[in-house]
């Protein structure tokens, strides 16, 4: 008896769900995307550059491999000595290369083309990092002077452009703004919101100078010249 009227008020139930979704018209929820628009700003300014860079090195070749090392060595010794006596800091010279090497010598021997141990080369070498450009000239006499047979520079760089970056990121939004109005604008719509921001990034690009000047003393003309820094954001804009 239970059963049967549990399965009677079932029917019922069922009977009347279906009767209130025939008579309720529920309707379709959409959810409409906002329309948006990306945009890359840019920006960029010249900056004089405040640091002069120099490779400067040593080698020497001998029929023996200790005697070869130990020239370079000393020779090093005394012209890393003088550029300290220069004024620049220990943490502005660093190494740049050290090696030992024996050359093959090609010899015919019995009619025939073999190689054969040669002399001993050594090499060492290092750069120096000068955050005066003002006294480029002056460095150039003191490593000229020095013995070395390996000199290059000056390559001319910014040392610090985080103020710069900062403008120019800011530079870079409005940039991108003034894009994404005109494009907004061709389309019969207003900029919104900004939704999001990415940094592109900041790079800037030296004005390199690097050559040999060996033989060249104090007095020598130096023009530092400048560096251009760029900064790219893009933001994404809502549309009206």
């Amino acid at each position: 008896m239970r059963t049967s009227t549990f399965w009677i008020g079932s029917l019922i139930l069922v009977a009347i769900i279906s009767l209130a979704s025939n008579l309720v018209r529920w309707g379709t929820l959409t959810i409409q995307p906002n329309a948006t628009i990306s945009v890359t700003g840019s920006a960029e300014k010249q900056e004089s550059n405040q640091v002069a860079q120099f490779y400067a090195g040593m080698s020497a070749v001998n029929d023996d491999k200790q005697t070869a090392i130990d020239e370079v060595n000393q020779q090093m010794e005394v012209a890393i000595e003088r550029v300290k006596e220069f004024g620049i800091p220990a943490e502005d010279i660093k190494t740049q290369n050290l090696s030992v090497y024996q050359d093959q010598e090609s010899v015919t021997i019995d009619g025939r083309q073999r190689t054969q141990p040669g002399q001993w080369r050594a090499n060492n070498s290092i750069q120096i990092k000068l955050r005066n450009v003002d006294q480029t000239s002056d460095l150039m006499a003191v490593l000229t002077e020095s013995g070395l047979t390996d000199i290059s520079g000056p390559n001319f760089t910014l040392d610090d452009s985080k103020e710069s970056e900062a403008e120019l990121i800011n530079l870079a939004v409005d940039n991108a703004q003034d894009k994404a109005a005109q494009v907004a604008a061709a389309q019969g719509k207003t900029l919104g919101e900004v939704l999001s921001i990415s940094e592109g990034g900041v790079a800037s690009s030296p004005m390199y100078a690097s050559r040999m000047f060996e033989g060249y003393g104090g007095g020598a003309p130096v023009e530092p010249g400048t560096s251009t820094v760029r900064a790219s954001v893009n933001v994404i804009f809502e549309l009206k």
